[in-house]
């Protein structure tokens, strides 16, 4: 923390020009952390920025409310502390002990002293802060009286998450790291996590975080859905990382230390520098992220599918989405039409076989066929069946463990989808296992010959 200037340094006192103490730390003294600055002003005083003090009095000839505020308190002051004397040697006054609590004196103290507390509190109105846009900027905070300061620190807040200028645990998501991304490479598509811990601190434009040690868990967490990768060059003469963490190497290990000298960077950046070579999820994964996502909204558009996708696997080309999409509708594991969402007449579905030419725009509305059926625009074919809870477990369990010899001894259907979701064990735990179009020979490989 800077100087802070005595009454006799300020211009006029009973005014503060709150652009001083966001950009400088002292007389001739610069103050770097300015993202870090919020100003609390009370009503006692009037806060203003650089600019506005040229503007005429408006209380000229009459007690301002800032003077008003201030004589209010100085009365509270004075009555507390005459009370607290009288309360701690009374007999100094004249007057005895068993005589102030007769006369109810305790209670009239304990009320003034909580008046005083409440004024106090009340007057921290004004917070300044540096906004979005890079200036800064009032906002008027309302506490309850008599709450304390724990009360004003929870508005201020409140108030900096309303305005989108708090970053919190909660933007450890998808789409919160997505946004974080577009701030942290705007300049470039690599950026040491050291750089980072300054901008938030330095630059005014950027969110302020919750906590300094959030930053971590938010290169962590970028890290383990896709958004970016973390990378440490070693010597000066290597153009290869002797460190590099990606989505597909797993979690971060825990004794990673941030604090040295990490770098993140983009996953077009990693593959630009030939530092990874795979091009994102292949089309058997991005499939079954899709299948996911359209069970999960039932009727949605083919962009809106493709942002779920984006949304909650990271990120996938677009025209890789648009793919699965086309294969899922051609294969009747999903259908299609233009139109609306929320229309009743029955469209004109495209699957199966009507399919075979059928190229995905963004406007066209993929259905799962349960859904088509609920809105009797189709009539499935039964190809399918579905077992449920123990009993499930109970029956394909000891299947599972033979699945493959029965290939072995002949079988021959392809298996287009056998999902099996959150299996219970029986000695505890839950079993998940997905296939999608798989051959009878695949099938034959899972378990080797009889």
């Amino acid at each position: 923390m800077g100087d802070i200037m005595d009454a006799s340094q300020l211009p006029n006192p009973g005014e503060m020009n709150v652009e001083d103490f966001v950009t400088t730390a002292g007389i001739n003294r610069p103050r770097m952390e300015q993202n870090l600055v919020l100003v609390l002003a009370p009503e006692t005083v009037v806060s203003r920025i650089s600019g506005a003090d040229d503007q005429a009095p408006l209380f000229q000839g009459v007690v301002s409310p800032a003077e008003e505020v201030k004589n209010r308190l100085v009365e509270l002051g004075r009555t507390v502390l005459a009370m607290d004397r009288l309360k701690t040697k009374p007999q100094n006054y004249g007057i005895s002990p068993k005589k102030l609590q007769d006369e109810g004196f305790q209670q009239r103290f304990s009320e003034r002293d909580k008046a005083l507390e409440t004024t106090v509190t009340e007057a921290y109105k004004k917070l300044w802060y540096p906004s979005s846009d890079g200036k800064i900027t009032a906002k008027e905070i309302r506490t309850a009286g008599g709450e304390g300061g724990a009360s004003v620190l929870e508005q201020i807040r409140k108030t900096l998450l309303n305005e989108g200028e708090l970053v919190t645990v909660d933007h450890c998501t998808q789409s919160g790291l997505t946004n974080l991304k577009d701030l942290f490479f705007e300049r470039s598509d690599t950026i040491s996590v050291q750089k980072l811990r300054e901008n938030f601190a330095r630059i005014r434009t950027w969110p302020i975080l919750d906590a300094p040690s959030l930053l971590d868990q938010i290169v962590r967490e970028g890290v383990n859905r896709g958004i970016w990768c973390l990378f440490r060059m070693g010597s000066d003469e290597s153009s290869e990382p002797v460190e590099f963490y990606d989505r597909e190497k797993g979690a971060l290990p825990f004794e990673i230390d941030l604090a040295k000298d990490y770098s993140i960077v983009t996953p077009d950046g990693a593959r630009k520098r030939g530092w990874v070579t795979d091009t994102g999820p292949d089309d058997a994964k991005v499939e079954w992220y899709v299948n996911q996502i359209a069970g999960e909204q039932q009727i949605a558009t083919a962009g809106e599918i493709a942002e779920s996708v984006k949304n909650k696997y990271g990120e996938v080309p677009a025209q890789t989405v648009k793919k699965a999409i086309t294969k899922l509708v051609q294969h009747e594991r999903l259908m299609s039409f233009k139109g609306v969402k929320d229309q009743e007449q029955k469209p004109d579905l495209i699957t199966g076989t009507k399919a075979s030419f059928y190229s995905v725009e963004d406007a066209d509305v993929i259905v799962t066929p349960k859904k088509a059926g609920e809105k009797g625009w189709f009539v499935s074919k039964k190809r399918a069946f579905q077992l449920e809870g123990r009993q499930a477990a109970e029956i394909l369990l000891p299947m599972l463990r033979k699945i493959g010899s029965f290939y072995g001894r002949g079988a021959n259907t392809a298996i287009d989808n056998l999902d099996l979701v959150e299996m219970e064990l029986p000695k505890g735990g839950t079993l998940r296992i997905t296939l999608m179009d798989v051959p009878a020979q695949s099938m034959k490989d899972l378990g080797g010959t009889p």
